[in-house]
């Protein structure tokens, strides 16, 4: 799973959700100990075919479905099903005499459904603690963590969709002189600053990394390298006519990005590495400009200028 930027609060709030999820599961299964022992009358939810819908949980489940997915797809797959399962056994229970034999084996499939379903929101609460360790809690962008496994997704994209995949490695030019000119905290406010408008020029669905320091990695999917171009330039303009406004004035950014064409086949690390070396051809060559890599095919780079 890649996210473009982190949402704290959302975070707390799907694990606060997942809580109070397994919360109203135990006082389910509560309510059915209290019926066994003490002849409660069922509800709906556990005598109905779609009991597995209308339960409290069942409600959490449908509304949280594609956010457990974008997670683990898989799981979030065989926790719905878990939680079906064990309505369906209680059901059966419920519904008609059944031999001790019989209630015995229900009860067995109950408890394993039940276990893997608190095994598998314990596995979706701790994939939403770790992903706070995933991001960079700065400027909110995915840290390298998701960055293998979003390459690949990306690659496959766009070789289904028959379109070019091109990585932008992106640095901020003299970025040392605005932290010992303004101070780190400025600085920070500049790498806060310049994540924004970068996210408010690129599209969506294109994933920004942030890689550390001040360098940052865009992937893009265009129909030809102009595109792409264009989609870097008009990022650079946006930061060139949205300075950061401090105490002190205002702060001009400007950025030198390498541009490199992803092979179908090629793999992160020499795709990177040719963007490095355009991004520093730029640098030596005055800044602030796209430089288009060397593709894996021979042909001379280009430097394009913003416009």
């Amino acid at each position: 799973m890649q996210k473009r930027q982190r949402d704290d609060s959302a975070i707390e709030m799907a694990i606060e959700e997942i809580d109070d999820a397994v919360k109203s599961h135990m006082d389910w299964t509560r309510h059915l100990l209290r019926l066994c022992l003490l002849g409660e009358p069922p509800g709906p939810d556990m005598i109905d075919p779609d009991g597995h819908s209308i339960c409290h949980f069942g409600h959490w489940l449908q509304e949280n479905q594609v956010m457990l997915q974008q997670y683990d797809p898989d799981k979030e797959h065989r926790l719905c099903t878990a939680h079906e399962d064990l309505h369906n056994a209680i059901r059966k229970l419920l519904i008609q005499e059944r031999s001790i034999d019989e209630k015995r084996q229900l009860m067995d499939a109950f408890e394993v459904h039940q276990t893997a379903l608190i095994d598998m929101l314990s596995h979706f609460r701790n994939r939403l603690e770790e992903s706070r360790s995933h991001y960079d809690p700065l400027t909110g962008l995915p840290l390298r963590h998701f960055l293998e496994n979003s390459f690949l997704e990306f690659q496959r994209r766009t070789r289904r969709n028959k379109t070019l995949f091109y990585i932008a490695l992106i640095d901020v030019d003299h970025f040392k002189a605005v932290n010992d000119q303004f101070g780190h905290v400025t600085g920070d406010d500049a790498l806060a600053h310049l994540a924004g408008l970068l996210l408010k020029a690129f599209r969506e669905n294109e994933p920004l990394y942030r890689l550390g320091g001040e360098e940052f990695l865009h992937f893009l999917e265009v129909e030809n390298e102009s595109q792409a171009l264009a989609a870097l330039h008009r990022a650079m303009n946006l930061l060139r006519v949205t300075p950061l406004a401090t105490h002190s004035g205002e702060i001009d950014l400007t950025l030198t990005i390498g541009l490199a064409h992803v092979g179908s086949a090629e793999v992160l690390r020499e795709a990177m590495e040719r963007a490095d070396s355009a991004m520093y051809r730029g640098k030596r060559t005055g800044r602030n400009r796209c430089v288009v890599a060397e593709p894996p095919a021979a042909l001379p780079a280009e430097v394009a200028e913003p416009h």
